[in-house]
């Protein structure tokens, strides 16, 4: 719902070109109009507080989050808390990987030094000491009052997994793509637990309590982690692609879906003579009309219009020879386990039960 101002709308419209930089300079001037005349601004001396755009786990730095303020400068040593996570700035690095001391408003920055990775989106804000001491008084209790005991527990229908990723967007992304597989197959994934960075023993002892898969993204598993594994029976896949994973996870759902059968008939033939043979049975000796008949197959019989039985073939012969199948237009004897009073015309029709597709559900 965005019309340009050509077309009698307020959408401003610049033709520009990051090759050949056509248009930059104009972009920026009519940018810094636009603030002016919006009366946008920043308060810089005050706390810093913004916002997180992405954080992730960097080996030697542990969690780290890009930030952008838009008000206050953020420095080295300065005290924070975003969500329910709190931390000291430890290091600042530019877009361009240069370590910095302090950034002003609306400059992202990779900050370090959090307790654990914030969520995407949250607000983040420079405090003093004693708000710090108060938050993490507060943030003990909260965890106190709402901690659990419980394991995860696995629905019967569900396939359990879990998730580990590079960072906090990758994850989101995998997760909100994982849970469109359930309304297209009869089982659905259940995330036991998600995460960022390597995969972990304790991630692979979590796996085996609840009899998960481990799938990664971006990361890879610790030595340890893949020793332990190993022990417990416990899969990890890796994968540096997202489709790569996700075709992987269908396949998975496709092959935990139950085969539905159905009866699909193959033949028919007619009762010629039978022979009462001690010990074995009646034989139904017949022509094929159509089709084909096999050994496996199910055959029912009609005299008339009229069903008179039905059974499995247990033994097929043509020239004495046992046999798996006959063809149109050969003779045939067979036993039908279930069934004995063969008469000559009799009506035999043979079925095999064979995978269903959507047109044979469709028919049924």
């Amino acid at each position: 719902e965005l019309i340009p101002e050509d077309w009698g709308g307020s959408t401003i419209v610049m033709p520009i070109s990051a090759k050949t930089g056509q248009g930059i300079d104009e972009l920026l001037d009519v940018v810094v109009l636009q603030s002016q005349l919006m009366e946008l601004f920043a308060y810089e001396k005050v706390p810093a507080r913004g916002y997180v755009l992405e954080s992730k786990m960097e080996k030697g730095r542990g969690p780290v989050a890009t930030v952008i303020c838009q008000h206050g400068y953020l420095k080295v040593g300065d005290q924070f808390v975003t969500g329910n996570i709190s931390g000291k700035v430890s290091s600042l690095v530019d877009s361009c990987g240069v370590r910095v001391q302090q950034v002003g408003p609306s400059i992202p920055v990779q900050v370090a030094g959090f307790s654990e990775l914030p969520e995407v989106g949250q607000l983040f804000q420079v405090v003093s000491a004693q708000d710090l001491k108060k938050f993490k008084s507060s943030s003990v209790q909260d965890l106190a009052g709402s901690a659990s005991t419980l394991k995860p527990s696995v629905n019967e229908n569900s396939i359990a997994i879990i998730v580990k990723t590079d960072n906090i967007s990758s994850r989101d992304a995998l997760l909100g793509a994982i849970s469109r597989f359930s309304n297209k197959f009869e089982k659905e994934f259940y995330i036991v637990n998600s995460g960022v960075g390597a995969v972990t023993e304790s991630d692979v002892a979590l796996a085996r309590d609840t009899n998960s898969k481990i799938y990664s993204l971006h990361v890879r598993s610790e030595s340890n982690a893949n020793l332990l594994a190993q022990k417990s029976g416990v899969e990890i896949k890796n994968f540096d692609i997202i489709y790569k994973l996700l075709e992987d996870l269908e396949q998975t759902l496709k092959d935990s879906q139950t085969v539905k059968k159905v009866l699909k008939k193959i033949g028919e033939a007619t009762v010629l003579k039978t022979f009462d043979i001690k010990g074995l049975g009646v034989i139904a000796g017949s022509k094929i009309n159509s089709g084909r008949f096999s050994k496996d197959g199910k055959v029912i019989v009609f005299r008339g219009k009229y069903k008179v039985g039905e059974g499995s073939i247990s033994s097929l012969q043509r020239d004495r020879k046992s046999v798996k199948e006959v063809n149109t237009g050969f003779e045939c004897g067979f036993l039908v386990n279930g069934f004995n009073e063969w008469q000559p015309d009799d009506r035999v029709e043979c079925y095999l039960e064979v995978a269903a597709d959507n047109s044979d559900l469709n028919k049924k």
